[in-house]
């Protein structure tokens, strides 16, 4: 039984400890069907069997939350929660992780998810680090999806790609999502190195053009040091393809 039965929202930090293993009062104390926003910082250094422990309580305590962020103190955090029992946040309409690396199988999970509107994560740079669903792209994958923002965390390894083929690739797979029509918001942020001074992150217009296919959009944000290219003939297809546009910000 929680102990706070009628608590409604819950921010709960364990920054302050070194190892997760020596929080003396487990979050899960809190859990209640009551809940609607839960934020968990956790801690630098999170035992992993304590952290699917969490997500278990979580997901079978907490099944009315609409918003859930997650956030960590190492910059090296994988969070994992099998895919079973992902299904039963299905109140779910925010999902942020913050220094956090969310794996391919909870994406698929987040994916299936019917009222998720916005959707915050980091990634991994390295390829193939993702694969596709195993059926291919259906209609219910991620159907209510407005607002997608992806941060990409530092690389291990230089990619032999070239930049502006990845942020094409990138741009392709957005626009391939089976809900091109309720995506309203997209940011992207991209890691600064030694690329941002040398020009290695200079993106022509062409690189924009998959996005084209969102003609929901009200909002593109490129950040953190991309150079995009935008000549008047991609101004001209974006008012076209974009017509409710409002915010178009490259940085």
């Amino acid at each position: 039984m929680a102990y706070l039965p009628s608590l409604n929202s819950l921010s709960y930090n364990e920054q302050m400890f070194a190892d997760g293993r020596n929080v003396v009062f487990p979050t899960s104390f809190h859990f209640s069907p009551t809940l609607k926003a839960v934020t968990l910082v956790l801690a630098a250094r999170s035992d992993l069997d304590r952290l699917e422990e969490l997500i278990h309580s979580l997901s079978w305590l907490v099944t009315y939350a609409d918003r859930l962020t997650f956030c960590s103190a190492s910059a090296d955090c994988r969070l994992s929660f099998p895919v079973m029992r992902t299904w039963r946040l299905h109140s779910l309409t925010s999902f942020t992780g913050q220094r956090v690396s969310v794996e391919s199988e909870d994406l698929l999970s987040l994916g299936e998810l019917p009222h998720l509107r916005k959707l915050d994560i980091e990634t991994r740079t390295e390829r193939n680090e993702y694969r596709a669903p195993p059926r291919g792209r259906q209609a219910w994958f991620f159907p209510a999806l407005q607002d997608f923002k992806l941060h990409a965390k530092e690389a291990l390894s230089r990619p032999e790609v070239a930049a502006a083929g990845l942020f094409t690739d990138l741009c392709t797979a957005l626009a391939g999502l089976p809900c091109p029509d309720t995506i309203q918001y997209v940011t992207i942020s991209l890691p600064v190195g030694d690329d941002v001074v040398n020009d290695g992150n200079l993106f022509p217009s062409p690189c924009l053009e998959p996005l084209l296919s969102l003609h929901s959009l009200r909002s593109l944000r490129v950040l953190d040091g991309c150079k995009v290219i935008v000549d008047d003939a991609m101004l001209n297809n974006m008012s076209l393809a974009w017509p409710g546009i409002r915010i178009l910000l490259f940085e």
